[in-house]
């Protein structure tokens, strides 16, 4: 009679293994299907998509393809460094509630959240008179891909969830709508 309850035991325990194994993998399949990829990087690093790994096309690049390098042009060139944004950037938002267990797995770095963050819900889904935004005190850490994972609940033009995922190792975030109005 134990060895048939322990027998039990253990294929219980391989059943809920194997189902939290096959739930892991399907959530991160639908997870990078509906990521989109926000780079980080700084002046001085390579130009590279990290989506499709291909080189970014630069003003140069276009410039060269369709002007002559003899002709003269009568507008100023644009220097790669002074863009101005249609929209302000709110720095508001750089604490955002982060208890200091989780910054130091971000690297402190909540200023490029705060902005990426903006960006994404801007560009993405029109979203710009950003009111609050709210961590809802859940932290999942991925080890073995050196991922981080906050979700957050934003309020503004409308109303939503957003996951951000920080990538330790590349320190780039991904973002992920969860729901919106």
């Amino acid at each position: 009679m134990k060895k048939q309850r322990k027998i039990g035991i253990v294929m219980i325990c391989a059943a809920v293994l194997i189902m939290g194994i096959y739930v892991y993998f399907n959530w991160i399949r639908n997870d990078t299907e509906k990521t989109t990829v926000v780079s980080t990087l700084s002046n001085g690093e390579e130009n590279i998509d990290p989506v499709n790994d291909m080189e970014m096309i630069t003003p140069e690049m276009v410039d060269s393809e369709t002007t002559d390098p003899d002709e003269k042009s009568t507008s100023e060139a644009w220097d790669g460094e002074n863009v101005e944004l249609d929209f302000s950037i709110n720095t508001s938002f750089k604490d955002l509630g982060l208890n200091e267990e989780v910054l130091s797995m971000i690297h402190h770095d909540t200023d490029t959240l705060a902005e990426q963050l903006q960006l994404y819900l801007r560009s993405s889904y029109d979203i710009t008179d950003i009111t609050s935004v709210e961590w809802d005190g859940l932290c999942t850490v991925d080890y073995i891909n050196h991922q981080v994972g906050l979700t957050f609940d934003i309020q503004g033009s409308q109303e939503c969830g957003l996951q951000c995922i920080y990538n330790q190792t590349e320190k780039k975030w991904s973002f992920n709508m969860l729901g919106g109005n």
